[in-house]
């Protein structure tokens, strides 16, 4: 049962984003609005790279505690 709901709050936590806003930071906004055309598209392409590693770090991170967790439960 504990699996199940893990499961749906999961699917539930990668479905909801999509319709999620960004901060908003001004000082962000404004430099990349002034900037020129390829910088804008570099900056929307490179946002998801440098996702990715944080998203790595952050599940490996809750991977290594689950595993401790377990191993202590023991």
């Amino acid at each position: 049962m504990k699996k199940i709901f893990l499961g749906f709050v999961l699917a539930g936590g990668l479905l909801l984003p999509a319709g999620a806003t960004a901060q908003g930071c001004s000082m962000c906004r404004d430099t990349a609005a002034g900037s020129a055309p390829r910088m804008r598209q570099g900056l929307r392409k490179a946002i998801p790279i440098l996702g990715f590693p944080a998203g790595a770090l952050f599940l490996t991170m809750l991977t290594v505690a689950w595993k401790f967790e377990r191993r202590s439960d023991a």
